[in-house]
C-alpha cells in the first residue's frame, strides 16, 4: 500500500510539473487561484452578515440570491465560449466579479439594507457560473496529452481546495480583526489579480472562428446555440448519467453550505466556525489531487465520479450519527477527498465525451443546472431541518448519493470499459511532427477518424500519378517509397500521402510494402479539416511536402 502510495505521489507530481512548464495553463491555474479565493473569502462574509442579520433562513437566502444568476449566466457563458476566444470570456467575468466586489463592499460599508448586500454579491456568484464552463472548455485546448488535461483539471480542483481551505481560515481571521467592510475589500484586490493573470492568456484555436460570430444572431439562432449543449447531453447516454449525478451532488452541496452553520452552532464553535469545517473540506480536497492526479488516461474515470460520489454521502450521514467536533472533522477531509475525485474524474470525463465545438456550451448547461441544484438544496435544507432534526437531516440527506451510486454502478463500469479515445490511435497521431501543434481535443477527433488496414508484402498502397484521397500513417511493418529516381523506406511512425492532399495534386510517389505490414488510414476531409484549420500544423504540413518535393527533384537531377 506505500509503494502504491508512494508511486501515486510520483505520478501526480510529474504529471503537475508537465502542467506548470506550460506557460498558458500556468497563467490559467494561477488566475483560477485568485478567483477561487477571492470567491470563497467573499462567501464567509456574507454568511456570517447573513446569520447575524436573520439566522440560518437568512443565510439560506443569502445563498439562493448569490447563485441564481449562475442558473442564467452559465448556459450564456457556454454560449459565448463557443463562439469567442474562451479566454476572453474568462476575462470578462473576472472583470464583472471585481465590480461585483467592490459594489457588495460599498453596500455593507453604507449600512444598506440586507437584502440590497445579498443582490450586490450575486454579481460576484455569476462570475463563478461564467468562468467554470469556459476554463472547462479551454483546457482541452491547452492541454497536449490526456495525461496533462487530467492533471489541469486536477491542479484546479487542488486550487478550489486550497480555496475552500485557505479562503473562508482567511476569511475569518479578516473578520476577526479588520472587520467585515475590510475583508470585502480584499475579495476586490484578489479578483482584480485573477483579471490580470487571464489578461495574459492567448489559446490557439484548431479552427477558423466562425465568421458569424462577427454579426449578432438570430432570435431562433440565439436559441438553437444555447440549447445545444444540452442537445448533446441529452444524446449521449453516457455524458447524460455523469451530468445527473453532478445534479445531484450539487443539490445536497447545496443543503450541506446550510448544514454547517448550524453544525458550527451545535459544536460550540458558533456561526464563525463554518469557516473552520469548510477548510476542513479544503484539506480533504488538497489531499484527494494525490489520487485525482494519477489517474491520468487510464480507464478509471468514472470509477473515480462513482467512488468521490460515495465520500461525499456517507461523510454527511456520519455527522448526523456521531455529532463530536473531531469526527465531524476528519470525515468533512473525507468529503474534500471525495470532492476533488469527483470533479477531476466527472469534468475530465465529460472533455473526453463532448464534441469541442459544443463543448462550452455542454459545461454551460451543465453548471448552470448545477448552480439550480444548490440553490434547490439551499431551499429545503432549513424546512429538513425543521421537520427532522439537523441530525436526522443530515442522515437523509447524505444517504441520497450512496443510493444512487449502487443503482448507477453497472452503468459507470460499462463507461470505463468502453475508453473515450482508442489509445493506439492516439499514440499515431502524437508520432506525427506536423500534428503537434494540435490541441488534444484535435487529436482525439482525428484519432477516431483513423481506419486500420492490413497491407501484404509487395501490395502497392499509393501509385504515382493516381488522385490521392488518403493520408497514411505507419503502424506497423516497412514500406518503400519511390520517387521519380528517389528512393527512402518508411518504418512505424513514419507517414505519407500528404502531398497531394495538401497540394491538390496527383500522387508524387509510389509506395510499396516490403513485408507484411499495418498502416492507418485518414481521409481527406479529416486530414484537411485538422491541417488548415490550425496555421502551424498548416506550416508544417507545407515545410514537410516542400522539403519531400525538394528531394525527389534533387535525385532526378
Amino acid at each position: 500500500m506505500i509503494d502504491a502510495a508512494r508511486h501515486a505521489m510520483a505520478a501526480t507530481w510529474r504529471a503537475y510539473r508537465s502542467v506548470l512548464r506550460n506557460r498558458e495553463l500556468r497563467l490559467v491555474e494561477l488566475a483560477w487561484t485568485a478567483i477561487t479565493l477571492a470567491d470563497f473569502v467573499q462567501l464567509v462574509a456574507i454568511t456570517v452578515f447573513a446569520y447575524e442579520a436573520g439566522g440560518a433562513s437568512a443565510v439560506g437566502l443569502a445563498a439562493v440570491v448569490r447563485i441564481l444568476p449562475s442558473v442564467v449566466v452559465a448556459p450564456l457563458a457556454g454560449m459565448a465560449a463557443d463562439r469567442y476566444p474562451r479566454e476572453r470570456v474568462i476575462l470578462l467575468s473576472a472583470v464583472v466579479a471585481t465590480s461585483g466586489a467592490a459594489l457588495t463592499a460599498v453596500t455593507v460599508a453604507a449600512d444598506a439594507p440586507a437584502g440590497l448586500v445579498y443582490v450586490m454579491g450575486a454579481l460576484v456568484g455569476s462570475c463563478d457560473g461564467a468562468v467554470r464552463p469556459a476554463q472547462a472548455a479551454l483546457l482541452p485546448s491547452l492541454s497536449p496529452t490526456p495525461e496533462d488535461l487530467t492533471a489541469a483539471n486536477a491542479l484546479a480542483t487542488t486550487v478550489e481546495s486550497v480555496g475552500i481551505f485557505a479562503g473562508p481560515a482567511i476569511g475569518a481571521l479578516l473578520l476577526a480583526v479588520v472587520g467585515i467592510e475590510a475583508t470585502l475589500a480584499a475579495t476586490v484586490v484578489l479578483f482584480a489579480a485573477g483579471a490580470a493573470l487571464i489578461a495574459g492568456v492567448h489559446a490557439p484555436r484548431d479552427a477558423p472562428m466562425d465568421p458569424e460570430s462577427e454579426r449578432a444572431p438570430s432570435v431562433d439562432g440565439l436559441m438553437r446555440s444555447l440549447l445545444g449543449g444540452l442537445s448533446v447531453l441529452r444524446r449521449d447516454g453516457q455524458a447524460r448519467l455523469v451530468v445527473a449525478l453532478f445534479g445531484t451532488q450539487t443539490l445536497v452541496n447545496g443543503a450541506l453550505n446550510v448544514f454547517l452553520i448550524v453544525v458550527a452552532v451545535d459544536l460550540g464553535l458558533g456561526a464563525d466556525g463554518v469557516g473552520v469545517l469548510l477548510s476542513s473540506i479544503g484539506v480533504g480536497g488538497v489531499l484527494g489531487a494525490f489520487v485525482s492526479g494519477a489517474l491520468g488516461s487510464g480507464r478509471r474515470l468514472a470509477a473515480g465520479v462513482s467512488l468521490g460520489i460515495l465520500l461525499w454521502g456517507l461523510p454527511i450521514v456520519v455527522m448526523g450519527v456521531w455529532g463530536a467536533t473531531a469526527p465531524t472533522l476528519a470525515v468533512l477531509v473525507a468529503l474534500g477527498i471525495g470532492n476533488t475525485i469527483t470533479d477531476v474524474a466527472g469534468v475530465t470525463l465529460l472533455q473526453r465525451i463532448v464534441p469541442d465545438d459544443v463543448l462550452a456550451r455542454a459545461f454551460g448547461a451543465i453548471w448552470g443546472l448545477a448552480m439550480g441544484g444548490v440553490a434547490l438544496g439551499s431551499i429545503f435544507a432549513p424546512a429538513v431541518v425543521s421537520l427532522f432534526g439537523a441530525q436526522a437531516a443530515l442522515i437523509v440527506v447524505g444517504m441520497i448519493l450512496p443510493v444512487l451510486t449502487l443503482l448507477a454502478w453497472s452503468r459507470l463500469v460499462a463507461i470505463d470499459r468502453a475508453a473515450p479515445c482508442p489509445t493506439g490511435q492516439l499514440a499515431m497521431i502524437d508520432h506525427v511532427p506536423m500534428f503537434a501543434p494540435l490541441s488534444l481535443a484535435a487529436k482525439e477527433q482525428l484519432a477516431t477518424a483513423l481506419v486500420p488496414l492490413s497491407v501484404a508484402a509487395g501490395e502497392t498502397v499509393i501509385r504515382a500519378n493516381d488522385a490521392g484521397e488518403t493520408f497514411y500513417i505507419v503502424s506497423e511493418g516497412e514500406f518503400e517509397i519511390w520517387a521519380g529516381d528517389a528512393q527512402v523506406a518508411a518504418h512505424a511512425g513514419d507517414h505519407f500521402g500528404e502531398i497531394a492532399l495538401l497540394r491538390d495534386v496527383p500522387r508524387t510517389a509510389t509506395v510499396t510494402a516490403v513485408v507484411d505490414s499495418q498502416v492507418y488510414e485518414l481521409k481527406r476531409n479529416d486530414f484537411l479539416a485538422a491541417v488548415t484549420g490550425h496555421s502551424d500544423v498548416q506550416a508544417a504540413g507545407e515545410d514537410i511536402a516542400a522539403e519531400r518535393l525538394a528531394r525527389g527533384a534533387a535525385a532526378a537531377g
